[in-house]
């Protein structure tokens, strides 16, 4: 794991690739615990889950908060540093 975190930090550094946000899926949870000011987000209702596993919007639901956006080269530089310590 380390050898492929390395790789991919180098590569990055080398060429300046930008990251896809998929890829943070595993981590983002994290990122935003440690800093959710890297996080762009919004409150909702949290939605009704149907017998048929759809979905309908119930407005007198509890709230949940729901991440539209998030800075990929904060949580990257986060990540990179903590490793190399």
């Amino acid at each position: 794991m380390c050898d492929f975190l390395y790789n991919r930090f180098e590569k990055f550094v080398n060429e300046r690739e930008i990251l896809p946000r998929w890829r943070l899926w595993n981590i983002s949870v994290i990122a935003y615990i440690i800093n959710n000011k890297w996080f762009e987000t919004f409150e909702t209702s949290c939605p009704d889950i149907n017998s048929d596993t759809s979905y309908s919007i119930n407005l007198n639901n509890r709230k949940i908060t729901m991440v539209n956006y998030f800075d990929v080269c904060e949580i990257y530089n986060d990540l990179f540093n903590k490793l190399g310590k």
